[in-house]
């Protein structure tokens, strides 16, 4: 592969990425094929055959009609003109792809000759449509000059979708075979008549077998290169040009269709096509061959070199070139066949195909494979590689039957998990689901979340990173997603309108639940129930979030389902409910706070995802759960801000985003310690968040978190998960044990993980930070889960991806006005920009502040937070702790609402109240990546402190019981990239 399993240094990550670049690039390579395709067509005619072709426009009817019934593109359009004269204006005046010229334009190498004076490429083709003119141009095909190739037109519309399909072969031929191991059909005929009668018949063919295979697909990008992939037919008429096309494309070819007398080293030769055969015969023995004459002598020659014979005066000659195409060539169903002929099983699609291979017999098994049937069917069902694996095979290179049936079974199951694994796709049979892709069941984007997730999964599959770490599963989980275009329709299906937002958020609730997803939606979740019994997460996947310049991370719901009930029923309505529910968030207040900031529409993708975790006893989680950013802006010691930094907590990871107590760690350096050893007692984990499987009958009406539950560790030791993440404190020797065989505070360390290497945590989350980052080019954050403990699953399986949003680059530099003062000094300050319309500061001054009272301070913020929108003001934020913490004893557990008029948010420790700052939560991401600035003023810091006796020269405007809103005229100014703000002398 050309990089090391074993390393994540930045040349082996580069060199990940570069592998991934190239695989892609094999999917991605379709793009390029039918590079030429005919868009633009210029008929020059007499009045009268243009009367006769078009019938009053008839001609791109008939043209539209065809393209229509054969599910092809936009049909090209046709402009017609009467004279060469005309003809060259209009070469002047726009892009043509096709001329086609009729016999009673007069001179019509002349015409070609002018046509191609002013466009030497351009295809240049003669339709014809009586048999004087026909007989005229055979007789002597110099007449033709530099035309490319004639036709007879015989009322049959089809024959323009050969003429055309011809051009774009020939013109997409080198370049189709040589980057898409396109195939090729060579025909060798020099009867225009019976060309142009098989042509279209064989084209029609071609392209219905294309939307057959098309429709068997389920990735979206897999069906982009059937598509394009289509088999090439060459048309030639003499045996030099034939010769030629052999030797040039021997390697591609899937059949030869061939006349027997043509002209061979320019005189004719009613031996020729016999004679090619031969040449063919010489390096390739199995490769389908269809003669046709019209003297019924050639049939005894045509077998004698392992053609089939066709009679071209048969009365079903059509019907019997269609057999050829379709039993020779795989251009229908496998029909499976003992040898004398007697039917057996018909399989039209792969999977039918491949559910008869285990039970058909031994005597069918055998003639098929002696034939080479499996490999040319397979090839003209596009899956070359695989056949041109078992084409070379022969029957005596395996020891019994059975072991050559095992062969082909493993084979093409192997083929069909490869062609989709990683994929997202759409599937028609949940029966046929393969957990390793990402399901796509309605129209529209995968929203941000659905984005980052489909990336990483591809990038999982395409790089294998399993392999980097045996024994441990490194994948997503099963995740299905439902595109925006479903959210769109479900609004106006139940006539759902802004108006909706002015409702309590209750009632937007109730009014979402009473609304009817689609008949398409509810059947795809209905298959899905039928697959899928346990824990799940609906998750949101909105088009802003996760958006760094719109980040709403966290801000809508996301709903855990225990999905345990044995009533089907029971848990498709509660998946229909919880999808309404994510929907109906986009409305809810705390989220039109957010958006309204930013004046843009809302699109809801959704997200069902299994639920990583183990069950113990009634409830449900991983054992880790985790968030890391790969850039740390508040590194310390011999740590770097390239070195990373992640967040992680036993249990779901509510502890994490929610910015609650959790350990931290450097993925690079995992056993340099972060959290001094007596913060680590002080701050360690005391509680962790479960589904309880008990919660059968619940109602999200009341809030998404219905279903979970927080426990005490003790629990946890109980179910044996504490062990694998937990240490002691022995008080008496004032030191940490990393067991739990001896008395004494529990704590959750990790260091099993982190120091002793019990599982390759640090290597995972340093691995995908790595990638992650060069990939987007940016840093970014990602959630994760892990199960580590043996007898489960053990796993690491990331979540979600996103840009981290911030950086230390300002858009605009001002240095710090001389004559002003420091009301606040920030040595480690994220977010950019300067801002001097900030007149306002709201404050817990520290004296006042009580941590039992959290909930009593943010009501507070909150009202003063109004009145600073209403009198159209912005203020700076001054607090204790962590900003946005759910958990009320680490800060004041504020959303955006309550603070949206803040310009910049300060934490500030005490000496009874330290923290670290929060690096992980959904709170600290949306307002960091708002531009909103954030400074944490550690305790006893050099170069960081609050100057309260500045703050309390401010003029006072409203004074609270835990809260001070003060003024100061002269204005403040943010300096985020200094991490100061600045306040004119006062007094």
């Amino acid at each position: 592969m050309g990089f090391d399993l074993k390393k994540i240094d930045s040349a082996n990550v580069d060199r990940m990425l570069d592998f991934y670049s190239r695989y892609k690039s094999q999917d991605d390579s379709s793009y390029d094929l039918l590079a030429f395709k005919v868009r633009e067509i210029l008929l020059v005619s007499s009045y009268y055959d243009a009367f006769i072709f078009e019938q009053d426009g008839l001609l791109s009817e008939q043209l539209i009609a065809e393209f229509h019934q054969l599910n092809l593109s936009f049909p090209p359009r046709v402009t017609h003109v009467v004279s060469v004269e005309e003809a060259g204006h209009v070469l002047r005046a726009k892009q043509i792809d096709l001329v086609i010229l009729t016999a009673r334009i007069g001179d019509v190498a002349a015409a070609a000759n002018s046509i191609k004076g002013i466009c030497p490429d351009i295809a240049v083709l003669l339709l014809v449509n009586n048999l004087h003119d026909l007989d005229y141009f055979q007789q002597d095909r110099g007449r033709l000059g530099v035309i490319d190739d004639i036709f007879f037109w015989s009322g049959n519309s089809n024959i323009f979708l050969a003429m055309i399909k011809s051009v774009e072969d020939r013109r997409n031929l080198a370049l189709d075979t040589k980057k898409g191991l396109v195939r090729v059909i060579l025909v060798i005929e020099d009867s225009v008549r019976q060309a142009s009668t098989f042509l279209p018949m064989l084209y029609s063919l071609i392209v219905r077998q294309t939307q057959q295979l098309i429709s068997e697909e389920v990735s979206e990008t897999v069906r982009r290169r059937r598509m394009r992939m289509r088999p090439k037919v060459v048309l030639v008429n003499d045996h030099a040009e034939a010769l030629y096309i052999f030797n040039e494309y021997k390697d591609y070819l899937i059949g030869i269709i061939t006349d027997v007398a043509f002209l061979r080293a320019g005189v004719l030769d009613p031996q020729a096509g016999l004679a090619f055969v031969k040449t063919v015969r010489a390096s390739n023995q199995t490769l389908p061959v269809l003669i046709q004459s019209a003297e019924p002598k050639n049939e005894a020659l045509a077998k004698e070199i392992g053609a089939t014979f066709l009679d071209k005066n048969s009365p079903l000659f059509l019907a019997e070139l269609k057999k050829f195409i379709v039993d020779q060539l795989g251009f229908g169903d496998f029909v499976f066949r003992t040898k004398d002929g007697t039917e057996l099983a018909v399989a039209p699609t792969m999977q039918e195909f491949m559910d008869c291979l285990p039970v058909i017999s031994d005597e069918s098994l055998l003639f098929h494979a002696a034939h080479n049937h499996f490999s040319g069917w397979l090839i003209a069902h596009g899956e070359v590689e695989y056949a041109k694996k078992i084409q070379p095979l022969v029957i005596e290179d395996f020891e019994t039957t059975d072991a050559l049936r095992t062969y082909l079974v493993e084979g093409f199951e192997k083929l069909t998990l490869a062609k989709n694994r990683g994929r997202i796709v759409v599937l028609s049979n949940w029966e046929q689901l393969d957990r390793s892709q990402v399901v796509k069941i309605s129209e529209g984007s995968l929203g941000a979340k659905g984005r980052g997730l489909a990336f990483l999964n591809s990038l999982i599959h395409h790089l294998d990173l399993g392999r980097m770490f045996p024994g441990i599963t490194v994948s997503l989980p099963f995740t299905v997603v439902i595109g925006t275009q479903e959210y769109d329709d479900f609004l106006e299906r139940n006539a759902i309108d802004s108006k909706v937002a002015s409702l309590p958020d209750q009632e937007i609730r109730n009014r979402f639940l009473a609304g009817n997803l689609s008949k398409r939606v509810l059947e795809q979740i209905w298959g899905f129930c039928e697959q899928v019994q346990g824990p799940l997460a609906i998750r949101s996947s909105g088009l802003l979030e996760d958006n760094r310049n719109a980040p709403l991370a966290g801000v809508y719901k996301t709903f855990m389902l225990p999905n345990q009930s044995r009533e089907i029923v029971e848990r498709f309505d509660q998946i229909v409910a919880a999808i309404k529910l994510v929907y109906a968030s986009v409305f809810e207040r705390t989220s039109l706070d957010h958006l309204i900031s930013f004046g843009d529409e809302e699109r809801m993708a959704v997200v069902l995802q299994e639920l990583i975790g183990v069950r113990h006893d009634s409830y449900f989680y991983p054992d880790i759960s985790g968030v890391a950013q790969s850039k740390n802006y508040y590194p310390s010691g011999q740590l770097q801000a390239e070195d990373g930094v992640a967040s992680v907590a036993l249990g779901l990871g509510r502890t994490v985003v929610e910015g609650r107590r959790t350990m931290r760690f450097c993925p690079k350096l995992s056993q340099v310690d972060l959290i001094p050893q007596e913060e680590l007692i002080r701050g360690s984990q005391r509680e962790f968040w479960a589904l309880d499987l008990n919660s059968d009958h619940y109602s999200f009406l009341h809030g998404e978190h219905q279903t979970l539950v927080s426990l005490d560790l003790t629990v946890a030791e109980a179910h044996g998960t504490l062990a694998a993440v937990g240490s002691v404190w022995d008080a008496e020797n004032e030191r940490l044990v990393d067991s739990l065989t001896s008395p004494g505070l529990r704590l959750v360390s990790f260091s099993n993980v982190l120091k002793y290497g019990s599982f390759p945590l640090a290597k995972l989350v340093d691995l995908f930070l790595s990638l992650g980052q060069a990939a987007l080019g940016e840093p970014v954050e990602i959630e994760f889960a892990a199960n580590i403990k043996s007898g489960a699953q053990i796993g690491f399986y990331p979540l979600q991806i996103r840009p981290l949003g911030t950086d230390h680059v300002s858009y605009r530099k001002l240095e710090p006005d001389p004559g002003a003062k420091p009301l606040v000094s920030c040595t480690n300050p994220l977010g950019t920009g300067v801002y001097t319309d900030v007149t306002d500061v709201i404050f817990v001054p520290k004296e006042l502040f009580d941590v039992t009272k959290t909930q009593e301070i943010r009501k507070e913020i909150a009202e003063l937070n109004d009145r600073m929108k209403l009198e159209n003001r912005n203020h700076i934020l001054i607090g204790p702790g962590r900003w946005g913490s759910r958990d009320e004893m680490l800060g004041i557990p504020v959303t955006w609402a309550d603070i949206s008029q803040a310009r910049a948010i300060v934490e500030y420790d005490t000496e009874s109240f330290q923290l670290e700052a929060s690096q992980g939560s959904h709170f600290l991401h949306n307002i960091i990546t708002r531009n909103v600035g954030y400074m944490k003023i550690s305790w006893n810091k050099p170069n960081n402190f609050i100057d309260w006796d500045l703050l309390k020269l401010g003029e006072c405007i409203e004074r609270r019981n835990y809260c001070r809103l003060v003024r100061f005229e002269g204005g403040c100014t943010v300096m985020t990239d200094h991490g100061l703000v600045l306040v004119p002398k006062v007094g």
